[in-house]
């Protein structure tokens, strides 16, 4: 199962997943009900972000229900010394259930979304942002830094210590990050930001003839 330390060693690795913390400011589009599941602040939209460093490429999300739907279409290039491969990944939440598909072999796999499940006092927690800040605090050491703006919008700015790096969130949504990795740094940054536009369903489909192996 996914949480928000696995989405950051990811990212570092080959591409930008998931990563939440807890907005608490109201806002013109609105805010989920206070018994509505939601891992985002904002309704429904599509990020474009670039990736810059030993890795270089882009990546799309597309998000829908408060983030109870998210599909991350991913394209990474790595470059060797004898040659270059580019790497297409799509990460997919829907209808409770994670799938991690590697486009280029049209193969993945699926895993239950269990963060909707009761908690240890049997209650169910509906802001599942709350579990991936108990994470980037506990499991990564992260420390809140300042505000910063990445276009037109105000993010809390989160120093973490495991991995060494910074990651810049807006209403639960990272739209830029920055770490080191020996002497190189890459940075991955929020190129478009659209929450006004519908974002069409077919987005959240696995593709067509892709062999999914189902872990439970």
């Amino acid at each position: 199962m996914p949480d928000f330390k696995s989405f950051y060693k990811v990212l570092i690795g080959s591409w930008f997943i998931m990563a939440l913390v807890v907005a608490g400011c109201q806002h013109k589009i609105g805010l989920p009900q206070q018994n509505q599941f939601h891992r985002y602040t904002v309704k429904s939209g599509h990020i474009r972000y670039e990736i810059k460093g030993i890795k270089s490429g882009n990546e799309d999300l597309y998000f829908d229900n408060w983030g109870m739907q998210e599909a991350r279409y991913n394209t990474v290039r790595y470059v060797g010394a004898s040659d270059t491969s580019t790497l297409r990944m799509l990460t997919l939440l829907t209808d409770d259930y994670w799938y991690y598909i590697d486009l280029n072999a049209n193969k993945g796999t699926r895993l239950r979304f269990l963060e909707k499940e009761k908690g240890e006092n049997g209650q169910i927690d509906h802001n599942l942002g709350l579990n991936y800040l108990n994470t980037l605090k506990s499991d990564m050491g992260g420390k809140f830094l300042e505000k910063d703006m990445v276009w037109d919008k105000e993010c809390d700015v989160w120093e973490t210590s495991n991995p060494v790096g910074k990651i810049w969130l807006w209403r639960n949504i990272p739209l830029r990050l920055q770490y080191t990795e020996g002497n190189t740094e890459t940075v991955i940054r929020a190129l478009e930001i659209d929450i006004k536009n519908k974002v069409s369903n077919h987005w959240f489909s696995t593709p067509i003839d892709c062999v999914i192996e189902k872990i439970e």
